[in-house]
């Protein structure tokens, strides 16, 4: 699959519901929102949702609708690799780009790898009857000396052979912070695109990447720039 058609497939409609902030440590946060949300998204959201999705792909049955920017229990998620994609499919969405927190001295990019690893055993032992597995493209949230980078790599990333191509290209990002150009290239030696979060969000540390900079350094370079953000606005 050349860059093109991978860009083409990956092109579709981002979704997600974001929560208020409770003053709890996360981990506890995640335990009392984790029912929650269950039970919200189940009960009234989730329908929601189905009917809105139907109804857009019955208007554009060409587009391919799915999340571009989400994070499991292997980052700083709440929910399992499993439940994403399971509750994913029964949504209705084509595809899932789950993308793990790569960061030096913080998020190993071995954690990472996991994640990946967990959706290609997902997928393979798929629990749903009626309801066919959705895309889950191999993906990384690389935090780099500008700001974070989304990295999403072609779904034969998911096999054990091809992901040590990614462990050999990735691994200093583990001891070091690179700069954004360089883990742009990298990525699309791998034949992978790139995609800026939440761009301009300003954070203690490198978080958002200013668009002056991105226009500056990095046209021709990157692949996308994330519009909307459920939980960074």
């Amino acid at each position: 699959m050349n860059r093109r058609d991978f860009l083409k497939r990956l092109a579709g409609l981002s979704l997600g519901v974001s929560t208020l902030p409770l003053a709890f440590p996360k981990r506890v946060k995640g335990q009392v929102l984790a029912p929650i949300t269950g039970m919200v998204g189940k009960g009234f959201l989730d329908s929601r949702i189905r009917t809105g999705l139907k109804a857009y792909k019955a208007q554009n049955p060409h587009h391919k609708i799915g999340e571009l920017h989400c994070h499991s229990v292997y980052s700083d998620g709440y929910y399992s690799v499993d439940a994403i994609l399971h509750r994913a499919a029964a949504l209705g969405l084509d595809f899932v780009v789950l993308t793990e927190h790569l960061m030096a001295g913080k998020y190993p990019l071995e954690s990472a790898l996991e994640s990946i690893k967990a959706r290609r055993l997902c997928c393979e032992r798929w629990q749903l009857k009626d309801v066919p597995p959705v895309s889950a493209y191999p993906a990384i949230e690389a935090s780099t000396r500008q700001g974070h980078l989304l990295m999403v790599f072609p779904e034969e990333y998911l096999q054990p052979h091809n992901t040590r191509d990614i462990r050999k290209r990735f691994l200093d990002f583990e001891h070091s912070i690179p700069d954004i150009e360089t883990a742009a290239r990298w990525t699309r030696s791998l034949g992978g695109v790139t995609v800026v979060p939440h761009p301009n969000k300003e954070r203690s540390y490198p978080f958002g990447v200013s668009v002056p900079f991105i226009k500056q350094n990095l046209t021709g370079l990157l692949d996308g720039i994330e519009d909307i953000s459920a939980a960074h606005g």
